[in-house]
This record gives C-alpha cells, sequence and structure tokens, in this order.
C-alpha cells in the first residue's frame, strides 16, 4: 500500500524505513490546496510515472517535484443571434495518448444565466469542448463540438497553458 511522507516548511523531506522494490512517487499540496498532484519524473498521472528501485543502503537523492496550479478555460455559449444560451453543459477533453481514443474527460461546468462557464483544475495541454443542451433536451441546438462540429475530430483545439487562463471568444 501506500506509504505517506510530509515535507518540512521548507519543502524537503526524506522516505526512510522504505522495504527493497519498485516505488512510484506522487507529491501533493496541502489538504484543500489549489496545486496540481504530479508524480515523479514530470508525469501527470500514475501510469507514466517513472518508477524508482530502491535497494538496501542505497540513497537516492534530488526526487523532487515542482506543483503547478491549475488552468482555466472560460467563455460564454450564445445563440446565433448572440442571446446567451443558459444551462448548455460544456465539457473538457485532454488529449492523452494512453486514453482510448487519444482523448479523455477532464472536467465540465454548465453555462450560467448570462451564457458564460469557467471550468477549472485543468492541467497544461490540448483540450476538446463538447456543447451538450440541458437533460431536458433542446431539439433546436443538438450536442456539439467547439467551434460548431457534429464531428468530434474536427473540434478546435484549445491550448491550455500552464497555470493560465484561457478565455475564448462567443461559442454560438
Amino acid at each position: 500500500g501506500p506509504t505517506w511522507f510530509m515535507a518540512d516548511e521548507h519543502g524537503e523531506y526524506a522516505a526512510v524505513g522504505l522495504r527493497p522494490g519498485s516505488y512510484v512517487v506522487n507529491f501533493t499540496g496541502p489538504w484543500r490546496s489549489p496545486w496540481l498532484d504530479m508524480w515523479w519524473d514530470g508525469a501527470d498521472r500514475e501510469s507514466k510515472a517513472a518508477a524508482l528501485d530502491i535497494e538496501p543502503g542505497v540513497v537516492l537523492s534530488e526526487i523532487n517535484a515542482a506543483l503547478s496550479a491549475p488552468s482555466t478555460i472560460s467563455g460564454r455559449v450564445t445563440d446565433p443571434d448572440g442571446q446567451p444560451h443558459a444551462g448548455i453543459g460544456v465539457g473538457a477533453y485532454v488529449r492523452q495518448d494512453d486514453a482510448p481514443g487519444g482523448w479523455n474527460y477532464a472536467a465540465s461546468r454548465n453555462t450560467d444565466s448570462n451564457g458564460e462557464f469557467t471550468i477549472r483544475g485543468l492541467r497544461a495541454g490540448d483540450y476538446r469542448l463538447s456543447l451538450s443542451p440541458p437533460w431536458s433536451g433542446d431539439p433546436k441546438y443538438p450536442s456539439q463540438w467547439w467551434r460548431g462540429t457534429l464531428d468530434e475530430s474536427a473540434a478546435e483545439l484549445v491550448d491550455v497553458p500552464v497555470e493560465g487562463a484561457v478565455r475564448i471568444g462567443d461559442m454560438a
């Protein structure tokens, strides 16, 4: 099972008492902090993390990470006349080579009464945005991908930087 070690006020830690074996290291911020977790060697998920082999009497150093703040995507959904569209689900899908089809669901938000949305907690990467009408359905506006295509592969990509906010134009 997992073994936890806490960093001191300087971010220093020592993982002592580990049995010989292969380990992956995950770094997380304090409880309820805004920081995104990360795996040693720059991986954003366990499946891509580099394993460390621990042998008796060997000391490993420089097993460090720099946590980053989450990024956001925000925008406004309108109808073709420029009127705000409330209750539209906007989903963000991130490109991940090891995910089925190369894309993985990241997060979503519904638009407010002004048609505005902000999707928070995102890692840096390329995203596709899906737009879905409220559960009650709206036959006038079918589910689609950003910029108005029904074909997922034709969706315009949104490039989200590290610790950045991306504001996209009106999505009619």
